[in-house]
């Protein structure tokens, strides 16, 4: 981001194999496994010809998984916030901590790692973003090598945290990146946002 690129998947499969057009879609369905349905599908090339893909699959179409709902995990966890002190090293008052359901999850894994023994549990600060998502921050001081670059972990889709203060506010809004940051920022009486990442400064 410090470049000002901003690719997609197809930017950087172009880059990577030199290819365009047709070819570059290809090469994505059969990167990503892809199998479009239906019948013509057609590309028209920078030269102006067109390409017959027509590519078809019988296979049935797959339902969508339904939505994961967190809101009893975090209301345990929740009920767990004091066994941390976390968030009073971080800052933030007892007000702040219970206006946004902040938790802990003394032994956490997320939870596509549940049962998998070779993944060790960290203790977390959990950070509601929305009924089906949410923020696991380490707690732990001086962490190094991956426990460091795991420390942020991001469960569910991402939503800006507090983004109703953008609508909803009576006085300026602060656009952070952390979770952390906009509560340290609301806890002192101001607004503020969330992104959670420089990769959502442009999500709507």
């Amino acid at each position: 981001f410090s470049c000002g690129a901003d690719y997609d998947a197809l930017d950087v499969m172009r880059i990577d194999h030199g290819l365009e057009g047709a070819e570059l879609f290809a090469k994505a369905y059969e990167f990503f496994g892809l199998h479009v349905d239906g019948e013509n599908v057609r590309f028209q090339r920078d030269n102006g010809t067109h390409t017959d893909m027509s590519i078809t699959t019988n296979t049935p179409p797959q339902p969508k998984p339904a939505p994961a709902d967190y809101s009893a995990y975090i209301a345990e966890c929740r009920a767990r916030i004091k066994d941390t002190d976390y968030p009073q090293q971080r800052g933030l008052t007892a007000a702040t901590i219970e206006k946004y359901w902040l938790g802990f999850d003394p032994a956490w894994k997320h939870p596509k790692q549940a049962n998998n023994p070779k993944v060790p549990a960290s203790p977390r600060l959990i950070i509601p973003t929305s009924q089906g998502s949410y923020i696991a921050r380490d707690t732990r001081p001086n962490l190094t090598g991956k426990a460091k670059e795991y420390s942020k972990m991001k469960v569910g889709p991402v939503y800006v945290f507090n983004r109703r203060a953008l609508t909803e506010a009576q006085k300026p809004v602060f656009i952070v990146e952390a979770e952390l940051d906009a509560l340290s920022v609301i806890d002192v009486g101001g607004e503020a946002v969330g992104l959670g990442s420089t990769s959502s400064i442009k999500r709507p």
